[in-house]
């Protein structure tokens, strides 16, 4: 509409709504550049909790059971095709 649209302020707010620009809100220094428009902040990086572990006993008994199951239908197809074979030969 041709109004002049220059940035002349910024707010960082927190999720309750309250202020916390340039200000120590939990632990988070926020600094604004108006000219730029831009807030920035320093993140530290830090491990937090531990992911639970996947997998374990019951994979492992899949593995083995689903392993020996292949096995064993191998071992039935050879079986099968050799007394296929010694009976067409007879």
């Amino acid at each position: 509409d041709g109004a002049d649209q220059t940035l002349t302020g910024l707010v960082v707010k927190n999720a309750d709504g309250t202020e916390t620009i340039s200000g120590d809100g939990e632990g988070f220094t926020f600094t604004a550049a108006v000219a730029d428009g831009t807030v920035a902040t320093d993140v530290v990086n830090t491990t937090g909790l531990e992911l639970p572990s996947t997998g374990g006993m019951g994979t492992t008994l899949f593995y083995a059971v689903g392993g020996i199951l292949a096995a064993g239908a191998g071992v039935l197809l050879i079986t099968k095709k050799r007394m296929n074979a010694n009976s067409s030969e007879q």
